[in-house]
């Protein structure tokens, strides 16, 4: 644990995943493997096709860190792979949903965000969107080289139960070149 400007801190271990869901992935990681020994989810996206047979997964982190609940999530995200289709923590495909955090929001009384992106959401047309299904210039899962990076923050949605990141795909590339690295995931209040 660690307090950084008044705020209490956790960075993510694998003692803290309370569970693993995949639906059509290949799990290529899981567990302390990244930056000071902290966890890494990898999945590799199987099934690309539309309705019905899609690809995705998620976690959830314990309600308790350290004895005390929290109530925000900051991750890494790096995604390879192309589609029209996906969803990160939003009602959507791969069987995937918000996974208790609550939808994802631009306003600015919110504390709800992407930053430190690379060749994803930073790029000029690229809409800030964590779930879509179309495919405009917009779409940050039609344009670009990979991988697409992005960090984001979120809101929990209960105090009282386990949350975590999610993403799923629909319509899109599937094996080798199609996977979602979860990583550097930090929670706080």
């Amino acid at each position: 644990m660690g307090i950084s400007y008044g705020k209490q801190i956790h960075k993510v271990v694998a003692a803290d995943i309370d569970t693993l869901t995949q639906q059509n992935c290949t799990v290529l990681t899981n567990g302390n493997s990244g930056k000071e020994n902290t966890y890494v989810l990898k999945l590799q996206f199987n099934l690309g096709g539309c309705g019905g047979s899609e690809s995705g997964g998620n976690i959830t982190i314990n309600n308790l860190v350290e004895g005390w609940r929290w109530e925000y999530i900051t991750f890494k995200n790096i995604c390879y792979g192309n589609g029209s289709c996906y969803n990160f923590n939003e009602a959507g495909y791969g069987g995937q949903g918000l996974n208790g955090l609550v939808s994802y929001s631009t306003s600015s009384t919110v504390i709800d965000s992407v930053q430190w992106c690379y060749q994803s959401f930073e790029v000029s047309g690229i809409s800030e969107v964590m779930s879509r299904c179309d495919n405009a210039s917009s779409n940050v899962f039609r344009q670009g080289p990979d991988p697409k990076v992005f960090w984001t923050t979120r809101r929990r949605s209960s105090s009282t139960s386990s949350a975590g990141p999610s993403q799923g795909r629909s319509c899109s590339s599937s094996g080798a070149g199609a996977t979602w690295e979860l990583s550097d995931i930090i929670v706080w209040r």
